[in-house]
């Protein structure tokens, strides 16, 4: 919220809703403009499961997502951005030009590439996070998992499509 970077006119920061812990003042997301990016549960709960043999509502970071997103929505009087990750897979071009004309910035062709490789701002956990999309130079193709969700999942399933459907319904289109 301090001063934008030198020669900078968008400052964009990535939060995780995980980082949200109860107590922690919010009162800072009133001063940005909040974007919302979202993913299908049984997706995430597939590729959660494989590192996370337990996963509850509150390790998918959904359930503070909502929460997240009612207050930015209360605060600001506004309806925040969302976009669904498979939109953006599925039309890459279309997805970010929307969100730009959303946000009042200019869209670049230059958004849909990039060189492969880490990146500075990639963070502490960019290896461990990131490492697949290190030899990605564009946006991949949107293929959904394959795998069946296991039958212990199916609960949390149903918890987390709640959040999840609570703001795919204020998605962005194309």
């Amino acid at each position: 919220t301090d001063a934008l970077p030198e020669d900078k006119t968008i400052f964009y920061q990535k939060h995780r809703t995980l980082h949200f812990l109860p107590g922690i003042n919010k009162d800072w997301l009133g001063w940005l403009t909040n974007c919302f990016l979202i993913r299908n549960p049984k997706e995430m709960l597939i590729g959660l499961s494989s590192y996370l043999p337990e996963p509850e509502a509150l390790d998918t970071g959904l359930p503070q997502q909502a929460a997240i997103f009612d207050w930015v929505r209360e605060q600001t009087g506004n309806i925040p951005p969302v976009v669904d990750a498979q939109d953006l897979l599925e039309n890459p071009s279309g997805m970010l030009e929307r969100l730009c004309a959303v946000l009042d910035v200019p869209f670049d062709e230059c958004m849909l590439a990039w060189p492969p490789g880490p990146r500075d701002t990639d963070g502490v956990w960019g290896a461990q996070w990131y490492a697949s999309f290190y030899e990605a130079t564009t946006f991949p193709p949107y293929e959904p998992k394959s795998e069946k969700l296991s039958p212990d999942l199916v609960d949390l399933y149903e918890e987390c499509i709640e959040y999840y459907e609570q703001l795919h319904r204020h998605r962005l289109t194309c």
